[in-house]
């Protein structure tokens, strides 16, 4: 018996006259110097983007967790992604 195969679905816009619109996500899953782990999720980001970007963005999501996780030395903390 053969396999059916799966096909993936796209989402098709029907507002400007059948386009296409894909919708991307990128995940990350980054192990820090300190033992930390930092979950990054992109939606749509650009073609490209510089290190700098990234780090940036990595960044930002390194200090929601920290403030969930209830630490107070910030300072000491973001030397690592330094």
């Amino acid at each position: 018996m053969l396999k059916k195969t799966v096909k993936r679905k796209l989402d098709l816009d029907g507002k400007d006259g059948g386009g296409v619109n894909l919708h991307r996500v990128y995940k990350f899953k980054i192990l820090l110097p300190n033992g930390v782990t930092v979950g990054l999720r992109l939606s749509n980001p650009e073609p490209e983007m510089s290190l700098q970007n990234f780090i940036q963005k990595l960044r930002e999501e390194y200090v929601i967790v920290r403030r969930q996780s209830g630490e107070e030395n910030e300072t000491a903390l973001m030397s690592v992604l330094r």
